[in-house]
């Protein structure tokens, strides 16, 4: 019964969650928003206020061009999509998930979305692996895709070799 409920609020609550237009986000390239428009995107937001996040830029490949890391929602999935340069019409999706399981709840019992996404620096992915011993931090040369829950944990996805990885983020 308890799971039940559980289960229901948290459904009622990602039919709340803050999601943004494509247009709060002018910095997106012509056609990284078409191709997000069309698969019918939004951002969602981490709480109700503030700055619009979840729409990132990086060399995510190694590459010296500037790719996009957008997390996309469709109302009701949401999949981290990551166009390799401004003209990149078929992203790489890392990840999805039901809206739904990014519900958290605050310390009085409010629910929020938790879900988003950003940059993690090069020296930061080095340190994390010099703490955490799980591989050479020289070989990190351009950014990665962190992912996680807004204020706490996170892991980062790094392209290297043709593949994408899973590394330590914030705990």
């Amino acid at each position: 019964r308890e799971r039940q409920r559980f289960e229901q609020r948290t459904t009622e609550a990602a039919g709340r969650i803050r999601r943004l237009p494509l247009s709060a986000f002018p910095q997106l390239p012509v056609t990284v928003r078409g191709v997000l428009a069309v698969r019918s995107c939004s951002v969602p937001q981490p709480r109700s206020m503030g700055a619009p996040v979840s729409v990132v830029s990086g060399d995510f490949f190694g590459s010296g061009r500037t790719g996009w890391a957008v997390l996309c929602s469709n109302g009701t999935l949401s999949a981290v999509l990551v166009f390799r340069d401004s003209n990149d019409r078929e992203p790489v999706t890392l990840a999805s998930s039901e809206d739904r399981v990014w519900i958290q709840f605050d310390y009085s019992g409010e629910p929020f979305y938790a879900h988003d996404i950003g940059v993690s620096p090069i020296a930061t992915m080095q340190e994390r692996a010099r703490r955490y011993g799980i591989t050479d931090p020289a070989r990190y040369d351009h950014v990665g895709v962190e992912v996680g829950i807004y204020d706490k944990a996170s892991s980062v996805w790094y392209f290297d070799n043709g593949k994408w990885l899973q590394l330590p983020g914030a705990d």
